[in-house]
C-alpha cells in the first residue's frame, strides 16, 4: 500500500490602483496670457483564482495539478488643454485613451521524482487560452467651436493557444559539481499559424572549498507576448500584445557566470550575465496604437536588443542584526533600422545603477525593526527639443484622424537621449510578533507599523510640458506616494 496524501488548495485575488492628477499653469509673455492644463486619469488591476491538487503516490513521487484563471487590465486618460487670452481667444485640447486587457485560463500538471537525496526529476506540461483585448482612443479636439467627441477605444481583440512540455534532471554529479539540465518544449497557435520552440537550459554549480563555490548558466527562450512601450514622457501606456501570423514570437538566450563566498553567517556573491533578444518590436517613429482604420501591426519596426551587466550582493544571515546590500550595474539597449537614424538607444526601462539596502534589527524575542531603501537611476525618455510652431491654434486636426502630427510640430531629442530623476526612497517599520493568530487557537501573526517614503521624496511617474513665468516651454514631473504611515496585520495558520 503506498503512502499517499492528497491537498486540495484554493487561491483567490483580486485588487485594483487608481490615479488621478490635474497640473495648471499660467504664463505671460509677447502681451499674451497663455494657460496650460494637462489631466491624467488611470485604473489597473488583477484578478486570480487557482485550483490547485497535489498526490503523494508515494514517499519520492508526486504530482501537482493546478487549473488557472488570471486577468489583467489598465485603463488610462490623459487630457492636454492649451489655450492663449487674444482676441479672438484660442483654445485647443487633445485627449487620448489607451486600454489593454489579457484573460487566461487554463492548467498544468507536474510531476516530481526524487530516487534519493541527490537526485530530482521534474517533468510536465501545460495548456493556456490566452485572450487579448488592447485598444486605444481616437483623440478629440476642440479648436474654434468644432468639437469631436469620439473617444471610443478601438480595440483589436484576439485569441490564441499556448501549450509546453518540459523535462529537466537535478543531480549532483559528484561531491563537488551539481547540474541542473532541462528541455522545454512550447508552442502557440494564432490566427491558422503554429509557432513552436525548443529550448534546452543548463545550470552548473562547483564547489572549490567549502566556502566557494562558482557557477554557470546558459538558455534559450522564446516569448509570445510583445511590450509595446510609449517612449514619450506621458503616462506609461505600454500595451501587451501576442505573436500574430504577422509578428513572430520574440527570442533570447542568456549565458551567466558567478561565484559566491560563505564564511560563517556572512556571505558575499558576484555575477555577471550577457541576454541576446531578437524580434523585439517598437513604434514607427510618430506612430502610436491610437491610430483609428490601421492595423497595429503595421505601425511597428522590428528589430533586435540586448542586455548585460554584472550584481554584487552580500548578505548577513544571524545575529539580532541581519541584512544585506545589492547592487547591479546594467545595460539595456534596443537597435532598429527605422528609428534613432539606425543607431542604438536605451530601452525605457533601462536602469544603469540599481542599489537596495535592507536591514532588520531583533529588539525582543517579539520585537523587531525593519529598514528598506532602494535606490534606482530614472526611465530613459525622448523629449521635444524645438517646437516647430511659434503660436496656437495647434493642428490637432491629424491626430483625431490617425495622422502623424507630433513630428510637423516639435523637433526631439535622440531616442531616449534624456532621463527622468533617479528613485529612491526608504521605508522604516516596527513589527510585534504574538505566538497565535487572532481569534485562532494556533499559528502566527504579526502587528507592522510604519512609514513608506519617509524622506517624502518626490519621484518622477511621469512627464508633462508646460511653460514657466517667462512663457518658455518646460518639463515638469508628476510624483507619486509622498511619505505615507501605515499599520498592517499579518497572520499565518
Amino acid at each position: 500500500v503506498l503512502d499517499t496524501e492528497v491537498v486540495v488548495l484554493r487561491v483567490l485575488y483580486r485588487g485594483r490602483d487608481v490615479y488621478g492628477t490635474t497640473h495648471e499653469n499660467t504664463a505671460e509673455t509677447g502681451g499674451f496670457v497663455y494657460r496650460d492644463r494637462s489631466e491624467a486619469a488611470s485604473g489597473w488591476g488583477n484578478a486570480a483564482a487557482v485550483l490547485r491538487w497535489r498526490y503523494l503516490f508515494s514517499n519520492t513521487f508526486l504530482a501537482d495539478t493546478r487549473l488557472i484563471y488570471s486577468r489583467y487590465d489598465f485603463d488610462i486618460r490623459t487630457r492636454l488643454t492649451q489655450a492663449e487670452e487674444r482676441t479672438p481667444p484660442v483654445q485647443a485640447f487633445a485627449e487620448a485613451r489607451y486600454v489593454s486587457g489579457i484573460r487566461d485560463g487554463g492548467g498544468r500538471v507536474d510531476f516530481s521524482y526524487r530516487p534519493r537525496a541527490a537526485h530530482d526529476f521534474r517533468f510536465g506540461a501545460g495548456l493556456t487560452r490566452h485572450s487579448f483585448n488592447p485598444g486605444a482612443g481616437a483623440v478629440k479636439v476642440v479648436d474654434a467651436g468644432v468639437i469631436d467627441t469620439s473617444l471610443t477605444p478601438t480595440n483589436y481583440p484576439f485569441s490564441g493557444l499556448e501549450g509546453f512540455v518540459y523535462a529537466e534532471d537535478d543531480a549532483a554529479l559528484s561531491p563537488r559539481i551539481k547540474a541542473n539540465a532541462g528541455l522545454h518544449l512550447s508552442g502557440m497557435y494564432v490566427r491558422g499559424r503554429t509557432y513552436a520552440s525548443l529550448q534546452p537550459r543548463l545550470s552548473v554549480r562547483c564547489l572549490l572549498r567549502p566556502d566557494w563555490s562558482v557557477k554557470a548558466s546558459f538558455s534559450l527562450m522564446q516569448q509570445y507576448l510583445h511590450l509595446l512601450t510609449n517612449t514619450g514622457i506621458n503616462l506609461p501606456t505600454d500595451l501587451w500584445v501576442a505573436a500574430t501570423d504577422r509578428i513572430r514570437p520574440q527570442q533570447s538566450w542568456q549565458a551567466a557566470i558567478g561565484t559566491v563566498y560563505a564564511a560563517g553567517a556572512w556571505e558575499l556573491s558576484l555575477e555577471g550575465y550577457y541576454k541576446d533578444l531578437r524580434r523585439l518590436i517598437e513604434y514607427k517613429p510618430g506612430a502610436g496604437f491610437a491610430e483609428p482604420g490601421r492595423d497595429w501591426q503595421d505601425l511597428v519596426e522590428r528589430g533586435p536588443g540586448w542586455s548585460y551587466g554584472a550584481e554584487v550582493f552580500l548578505r548577513n544571515k544571524r545575529g539580532r542584526t541581519t541584512g544585506w546590500i545589492g547592487y547591479t550595474l546594467s545595460r539595456t539597449q534596443r537597435r532598429f533600422d527605422a528609428l534613432n537614424d539606425g543607431a542604438s538607444f536605451p530601452y525605457r526601462y533601462d536602469r544603469r545603477h540599481d542599489v537596495s539596502l535592507v536591514v532588520s534589527h531583533r529588539l525582543s524575542r517579539r520585537l523587531d525593526a525593519g529598514l528598506t531603501w532602494v535606490y534606482g537611476t530614472g526611465q530613459a525618455v525622448t523629449l521635444a527639443t524645438t517646437r516647430l510652431l511659434n503660436a496656437l491654434p495647434l493642428d490637432l486636426s491629424s491626430l483625431a484622424q490617425g495622422g502623424q502630427a507630433l513630428p510637423q510640430l516639435y523637433d526631439y531629442s535622440p531616442r531616449g537621449g534624456y532621463r527622468m530623476a533617479p528613485f529612491h526612497r526608504l521605508d522604516l517599520a516596527l513589527n510585534w510578533h504574538f505566538g497565535k493568530a487572532f481569534l485562532l487557537s494556533a499559528g502566527e501573526s504579526t502587528l507592522s507599523v510604519g512609514a513608506y517614503n519617509v524622506y517624502n521624496r518626490h519621484n518622477p511617474f511621469y512627464l508633462f510640458a508646460t511653460r514657466n513665468a517667462e512663457g518658455r516651454r518646460v518639463y515638469r514631473q508628476a510624483s507619486l506616494f509622498p511619505v505615507l504611515p501605515f499599520v498592517s496585520y499579518r497572520f499565518n495558520f
